[in-house]
């Protein structure tokens, strides 16, 4: 299993990292399923509100239009 860190993946993908960089990162899960391993998203307003109750560590966020 690849572990990567916050920061590895931004400097991979671009985007901007908040929190600490050095956090470590093993797959990606959607919110519903996420763990604090996880990286998950949030694509739209309406599951902005569900990201805080969810059990991921960090997220992935789309930026505001």
């Amino acid at each position: 299993m690849a572990v990567y860190t916050l920061a590895t993946l931004q400097a991979l993908l671009g985007g901007e990292v908040h929190g600490n960089g050095g956090k470590a990162v093993t797959d990606v899960a959607s919110l519903g399923k996420a763990g604090t391993e996880h990286l998950s998203f949030v694509v739209d307003a309406r599951h902005l509100n569900a990201a805080p109750e969810s059990g991921a560590g960090p997220l992935d966020v789309a930026p505001r239009n």
